[in-house]
This record gives C-alpha cells, structure tokens and sequence, in this order.
C-alpha cells in the first residue's frame, strides 16, 4: 500500500494529475473506487438525515410553543369574558333589585295617597306620619338607583319624594286645625306628580323586561 502512495504522489508531484487518475483506477480497480465513493455519499446522506432531523425537532418545538402560546391566549380571553358575563349578570341583578324598590315604594305611596282621599269622605283613621315617611322611602330606593335612571329622571322622582313628605305633612297639619290650606289642591297635586313618577319606574321596569 505504501508503494501505491509513493506511486500516487510521484504521479501528483510530476503534474499529471489526470493521468494520475486514471493510473489509481487501474490499480485499486473499480470496486474500490466504487466503495470509497459509496462511502462517501453515506457520509453525506448521513449528514443530511442528522440536520434534518435537527430541523425537524427544532420546528416540532417551535409549533408547540406556539400552539401553547396559542392556548394561552385563548384560555386568557375565554377567562376575561367569563369574568364580563359574570359582571354583567351582577350589574342586571342590582338594576333590576334597584327598579323593584323604586316600584315598591311608588305602588306604596299611591296606595297611601288613595287612603287619604278615602278619608275625606269616609271616617278613617289616617297614620300621616307613616304616610309622609314613605317619601323617604322613594328617596332612598332614587339614590340606590341613581347608576341605572338617567339623571332627569333620578332627579324627577327625588324631587316628588320631598314633595310628598311635604305635602302630606301639611295635610295632616291641616286636618288637624293647625294649619289653613286646600286640602283638595295640595291632594291634587302629589297625585298628578305620583302619577308621573309611576310612569318613569314603568318605563325603567318595561327596559328591564326588554332584556330578559
């Protein structure tokens, strides 16, 4: 083998490198060259299997990462939404508990208003203070549901809660013979304001309704 390397490089040395060629296929013959070629190209194909088995772990870890990412962000805006239904759900609970105490308290005062004009003609013994203290009654539920009334509205009912404390506490002042005054008109008047304010906690009750 020694003497085929000596040959080989004598051949390079003197500048014939083709004939060079030719004389090492001659030798070795070509089931040599054809297995060192073979090996060669395994080598090769070797080398490209690895890489691309390199690759294809590093894009199978890139598409999970990815597709975690993805999960993630769908989880993160599923939990976001649940979180807003959930709120919405308490926010409709208050505003609908918020009209029913406003309807509570004007279904109460009209009943009240009618006890008083039944007792201007029939003997009936009137509680006007636990009349009047249904004005403040209204008031507060008003303000409880100042978020869901618009702000002439909210301001409208307040506005009737004192008239009516007011205005039945003449009227008891008056049937009593502390004070002059028209029973009749001041009665007039807190109906015809109970009478509007019933139709703002209608229209605030018939929204609610829409919505179911």
């Amino acid at each position: 083998m020694a003497d085929v390397a000596g040959f080989v490089w004598a051949g390079l040395a003197g500048g014939g490198f083709s004939a060079t060629l030719l004389a090492i296929a001659a030798v070795l013959g070509k089931s040599q060259l054809t297995h060192w070629l073979n090996k060669d190209i395994e080598g090769i194909k070797a080398r490209h299997q690895q890489d691309l088995e390199h690759a294809k772990a590093s894009y199978a870890r890139e598409l999970e990462a990815y597709r975690t990412s993805l999960i993630a962000q769908a989880e993160a805006i599923k939990a976001s939404q649940d979180v807003k239904k959930a709120m919405a759900v308490k926010i409709a609970e208050m505003k609908f508990a918020a009209i029913q105490s406003l309807h509570e308290a004007a279904a109460g005062m009209g009943v009240m208003l009618s006890m008083i004009e039944a007792s201007r003609r029939v003997s009936l013994d009137v509680d006007y203070g636990a009349i009047a203290a249904l004005g403040g009654s209204l008031h507060g539920a008003t303000t409880k549901a100042k978020p869901f009334l618009l702000g002439a509205h909210h301001d409208r009912l307040i506005g009737f809660a004192n008239s009516y404390f007011e205005g039945v506490s003449k009227l008891q002042r008056i049937h009593g013979g502390r004070e002059m005054g028209d029973s009749l008109q001041i009665y007039a008047e807190l109906l015809s304001q109970h009478r509007e304010c019933e139709g703002i906690v209608a229209g605030c009750m018939n929204e609610m309704l829409a919505m179911a």
